[in-house]
């Protein structure tokens, strides 16, 4: 069997079996931080340029997230293409009039039958992820935004920290990240 040397800077798309990895690009959020907004907020993105415009582009997304009372906090992935257009990208569809479509994670506190006050969780937070095989079908640099919002007015969606936020050891801040990884289509 031959091999094929192929030099990183003159990679053919000819020459690249489809699935196989061209790049991969990741950003990192750590801060901790607080969205009290119904509208989405961008938390974070991480960008990439796609080498072919027939390449497909794995969009991955870890958060470390929270919300702080009986209501949802929602995380949604937009895309943005420089010098054109804005799309949200993934998750679920719409259904019934007050739905709201491409939802990649809905964050909402436990709760126990009977709970009265809000000490159940503030000391946690949990880890959501999920990812979309997206074709963008351009060669243009893209930025993929995480986007987050809370269903309801003073019901904060946390991240990377507890609804308790102190400065103990049990309230260690957590760690958001995003990655793109472009595939040969």
């Amino acid at each position: 069997m031959a091999l094929t040397r192929i030099r990183g800077d003159a990679v053919q798309h000819s020459a690249m079996p489809t699935g196989a990895v061209l790049q991969i690009q990741q950003a990192s959020y750590t801060t901790r931080g607080d969205i009290n907004s119904t509208g989405d907020t961008v938390i974070f993105g991480v960008s990439i340029t796609p080498k072919f415009s027939t390449s497909k582009v794995l969009v991955r997304m870890n958060l470390d997230v929270t919300h702080h009372n009986y209501y949802s906090g929602l995380i949604r992935c937009q895309r943005v293409i420089s010098g054109g257009a804005t799309t949200l990208i993934g998750g679920g569809v719409a259904f019934g009039s007050n739905a709201i479509a491409n939802v990649w994670m809905n964050v909402r506190k436990a709760h126990r039958d009977g709970e009265t006050d809000d000490t159940l969780d503030i000391y946690s937070y949990h880890s959501y992820s999920h990812e979309h095989l997206d074709s963008p079908s351009t060669t243009s640099a893209i930025t993929y935004n995480a986007l987050g919002r809370s269903v309801a007015g003073g019901a904060n969606l946390h991240l990377n920290r507890t609804s308790q936020n102190s400065d103990n050891e049990f309230n260690s801040a957590g760690f958001c990240t995003m990655t793109a990884t472009e595939v040969a289509g």
